[in-house]
């Protein structure tokens, strides 16, 4: 399974995805480069900001991406 795959699914499974998602759930360190890649592919992605607190209550924001099908 390529790394393209797992992201994928993951956005299938669970809706949306972060570069924090790919970096410790998949072990993706390029989230941008493989969307650009599957982009180029045909694949429509959409991103937005969210904004959450951090783990010592900071706010802080993030890109959200999403797979359109």
């Amino acid at each position: 399974m390529t790394q393209e795959d797992r992201i994928l699914d993951y956005m299938r499974e669970r809706g949306r995805i972060t570069t924090a998602d790919a970096m410790y759930e998949l072990g993706v360190g390029s989230l941008q480069k493989r969307l650009s890649d599957l982009r180029k592919k045909g694949y429509v992605i959409t991103k937005e900001w969210e904004s959450s607190k951090n783990r010592y209550g900071e706010n802080c924001s993030y890109m959200v991406y999403r797979l359109v099908e």
